[in-house]
């Protein structure tokens, strides 16, 4: 099975599952983060000079809606906990996400100017009930995107890897950003960074995204179904085990 097909499998199945081998204790809604450029929208992942030159971003909720995060959301973030080492723990993030290349502040304004594309990215990393944070090397596979519809010069398929800056190449907790959905409760935010290479539809690369601008996950999001954003308790999770998504996925 070719690439591009493997990661049409993966995105029928991945909204429904934890990572393989794993145990889901939290979901939530991912949506657009406030806290972008003041001149790109707000926005979940940013890809600079993906396809078209400039800013180029893609929402994590409905594009329509008026201001950022009034939207519904379109991204599914899963916390899950590895079966065979409590200390090990996923964070994927599946769902539609929309691209444009249209500037100014807010959200999108249209469903997207470049398409929309089906998201699975799983982190591997720590969670102390408050913080997920994955010091995943560069380079490291972290998923994939994979085209539903679009302009014709976007392309079919991009694997998509992690980049460390620093100590850490994701987090996802509380109280990373200043801002909160509700004015009321936590804020839970999400930022990292990704390095890209694209691919046709039939499965011949088209070159790495440019390293130039930003490239970036900079999201929100809200348990889902009122959760409390719980605790590690490895026990009371045993036998709770999930079937994984088997997908093949490019290695370096």
């Amino acid at each position: 099975m070719n690439r591009i097909l493997t990661a049409m499998v993966a995105v029928a199945g991945a909204a429904a599952v934890a990572s393989a081998g794993s145990t889901e204790i939290q979901r939530f809604a991912g949506f657009n983060s406030p806290n972008g450029n003041d001149n790109p929208q707000a926005y979940g992942l940013r890809l600079d000079n993906f396809v078209q030159s400039g800013a180029v971003t893609f929402s994590f909720e409905d594009p329509t809606e008026p201001t950022p995060r009034a939207g519904v959301s379109s991204v599914d973030i899963i916390l899950s906990q590895d079966d065979s080492n409590s200390s090990t723990y996923y964070l994927q993030i599946v769902g539609t996400i929309f691209g444009n290349t249209s500037t100014g502040s807010g959200p999108q304004s249209s469903p997207g100017t470049i398409g929309q594309y089906a998201l699975d990215l799983t982190y591997t990393g720590t969670w102390d009930g408050a913080l997920f944070e994955s010091d995943e090397a560069t380079g490291t596979d972290i998923g994939t995107m994979t085209l539903v519809n679009g302009i014709a010069a976007a392309p079919a398929l991009v694997e998509l890897e992690a980049k460390n800056r620093g100590d850490f190449a994701f987090r996802f907790g509380l109280d990373i950003g200043g801002d909160d959905r509700n004015h009321a409760d936590e804020y839970i935010e999400a930022t990292g960074w990704v390095m890209g290479e694209m691919f046709d539809a039939m499965g011949n690369s088209l070159g790495a995204v440019s390293s130039n601008g930003s490239h970036d996950l900079l999201f929100t999001a809200d348990p889902i179904a009122g959760r409390a954003v719980p605790l590690p308790h490895p026990a009371s999770l045993a036998g709770a085990g999930l079937i994984g998504l088997v997908a093949t996925r490019r290695r370096r």
